[in-house]
């Protein structure tokens, strides 16, 4: 098959090779900011309505909120590892 290499064959060039160089760095960190700051809009929201009638959080509400911290981390090594 002709442009076709295998994994035996020296003289395949390297993936990507002869493809232009486009950084997609600031849409990936305008996204995951975008969503990151919606999911906390909306994280702010259910402990606000939570206190408000019930006056207690719940272990789902400390779950919740632990999974917003784990996403800002991941959303902070995102940013740390994109190319700009």
């Amino acid at each position: 098959m002709i442009g076709l290499f295998t994994m035996s064959d020296p003289t395949a060039p390297p993936p990507g090779f002869g493809q232009p160089d486009i950084n997609r760095g600031p849409e990936i960190l305008t996204i995951t900011g975008t969503l990151t700051a919606i999911g906390f809009v909306f994280l702010v929201i259910r402990f606000y309505v939570r206190w408000g009638m019930s006056k207690d959080l719940a272990g789902d509400d400390l779950f919740c909120a632990l999974s917003w911290v784990i996403t800002v981390r991941m959303q902070w090594k995102t940013s740390a590892l994109t190319r700009i």
